[in-house]
């Protein structure tokens, strides 16, 4: 129909608060071997603002892992 076709045609605009206001993405590349420490959040003055430590793990040959932290402003 063409209220269908008109509705659809519509840029979505709803919102839901809970998603965060931005997401920032780090790439580290290290070679392979075994691995503990921290990662320190810094801000625009590189201030540490938050620090999360790292449980030991372990890189492997061409291996990829991924780390994901939530933080509150």
């Amino acid at each position: 129909s063409q209220a269908a076709s008109w509705a659809s045609e519509q840029a979505d605009v709803r919102h839901w608060r809970l998603l965060p206001a931005e997401i920032r993405v780090g790439r580290i590349l290290i070679p392979p071997g075994e691995y503990k420490g921290r990662i320190d959040f810094v801000d625009s003055n590189r201030a540490v603002v938050i620090s999360k430590q790292i449980q030991k793990f372990t890189i492997k040959k061409r291996e990829k892992k991924f780390f994901m932290f939530r933080t509150v402003n």
